[in-house]
């Protein structure tokens, strides 16, 4: 029988934590969570979207992501700005101080994939993408994450 600690399920949880942990204290260093860099991420990638259009897109509560951007308003990172299509509807904007952030938490993120990689050789590193892309699916099919492909730029909405 196979010892728990060396399941897949179980190793992965393992890294996941370890590495998220370290991420989560670099971009600290820079006055962000890494709910603040995914928020930045898409509001970036969305153009002109409202703070409930965003919620759905994090899948989280339009609240939380209220909540976010006022920390990242207080940061300068972003502005809340009408809409001059709907003067009803508030848009958020990333502002220069929020590309910067965001450039900067993204250097955070290929700094630590570098560390991360150190051991691998090129081969072995594809392999390992490709792995982690095989086991995504696997999770989409199980109904456990949203079925998106990451790509080089970010995600796109699955088959």
């Amino acid at each position: 029988m196979t010892d728990f600690r060396y399941t897949l399920g179980y190793r992965l949880v393992q890294l996941g934590r370890a590495a998220g942990n370290e991420y989560t204290a670099r971009v600290e260093k820079l006055g962000l969570r890494p709910q603040h860099v995914r928020l930045l991420t898409v509001v970036q990638g969305a153009g002109h979207a409202s703070q409930h259009e965003l919620a759905g897109e994090l899948g989280v509560t339009p609240s939380f992501v209220v909540g976010l951007a006022d920390d990242l308003e207080r940061l300068g990172a972003l502005n809340r700005e009408r809409d001059p299509r709907d003067r009803r509807r508030q848009v958020l904007v990333l502002t220069t101080a929020g590309k910067r952030l965001l450039r900067d938490a993204t250097r955070a993120a290929t700094e630590l994939d570098r560390e991360l990689a150190r051991e691998l050789s090129p081969g072995a590193l594809a392999e390992l993408r490709e792995s982690l892309e095989a086991v995504r699916v696997s999770l989409a099919r199980l109904g456990h994450i949203a079925d998106v492909e990451m790509t080089a730029t970010g995600v796109k909405p699955g088959p």
